[in-house]
């Protein structure tokens, strides 16, 4: 086995594409990420590509958008032996690492053998259950209508893009949220449900050769519990699998049991389990 780096997006993805759409849902987020850099339409413009070969194939990619967590994907007999060829090239290079995410099955080995090399111990900061839809059912009636995002909703959109972000992930970069919603509603992304007022939102990114990802679903305390997220979700779906992709998938923070049910109930199966860890 040996480790590999890459200079660009384009070189990364011809060695292990083909590796990471052996699930593509699953791989929404690393595959999505690494597609966005190689087309140009992601808001990431620095990144870091690895991967490990054995016998000239890929068995264990690697991808960072510093300063952010590595996104790791491999079989898991090659975790322990993945991170202690990564764990060395990362300090080498003076790349900065503060946790992993990844499938459940993968990272916990990964991350025994990165911790016991660091000297650190390791801890779940959240268990993500990653789910696909390939045909939407309609939810109950809930009142109001489904429409694009516009620029004239700029505002809000910020607004409710920084709160969800804060709520779900704990993060707050107002900078990096301004570029994401102007891509956002460059490229119609992003939707919103209408009862009188805008009153739900949910966004469509990521796409992959053969899915797209909905994310940014954010309904405001005050209009929480009428369905409205539902609805929403079900019809951004809907529209999505109408438009060519053969599937949407999501990720749910799985101590949420609200989410993960409304999800279920309006067709998202769950297909893989991923963890996100840091150092202590």
């Amino acid at each position: 086995m040996e480790i590999k780096s890459y200079a660009n997006a384009g070189a990364f993805l011809e060695d292990h594409l083909s590796l990471l759409e052996t699930e593509e849902a699953a791989n929404n987020l690393i595959l999505g990420i690494a597609l966005g850099i190689h087309q140009g339409t992601s808001l990431f413009k620095e990144a870091h590509f690895m991967g490990v070969m054995k016998g000239g194939q890929p068995v264990l990619c690697a991808l960072q958008t510093p300063p952010r967590n590595l996104l790791v994907y491999g079989a898991s007999e090659y975790g322990a032996k993945g991170a202690a060829l990564l764990y060395p090239y990362v300090i080498k290079e003076g790349i900065d690492v503060p946790g992993l995410i990844g499938s459940r099955a993968f990272v916990t080995p990964f991350a025994e053998s990165w911790s016991t090399l660091a000297g650190v111990h390791w801890e779940i900061k959240q268990g993500m259950g990653v789910f696909q839809l390939d045909e939407a059912i309609s939810p109950g009636y809930s009142p109001g209508r489904l429409r694009p995002a516009t620029q004239e909703d700029e505002g809000l959109a910020f607004q409710w893009i920084r709160e969800f972000h804060v709520e779900a992930l704990g993060e707050a970069d107002d900078e990096f949220y301004r570029k994401l919603v102007n891509r956002h509603l460059k490229r119609g992304e992003l939707f919103l449900w209408e009862n009188a007022m805008p009153v739900s939102m949910a966004a469509a990114t990521r796409p992959t050769r053969n899915g797209i990802t909905i994310n940014a679903v954010y309904t405001p305390p005050e209009h929480r519990g009428s369905g409205y997220a539902s609805n929403c979700v079900a019809q951004v779906s809907q529209q999505m699998l109408d438009s060519g992709y053969r599937f949407c998938a999501l990720f749910t923070n799985l101590s949420n049991p609200t989410s993960n049910k409304i999800y279920q109930a309006i067709g998202y199966k769950k297909v893989a389990e991923f963890l996100e860890v840091r150092w202590v």
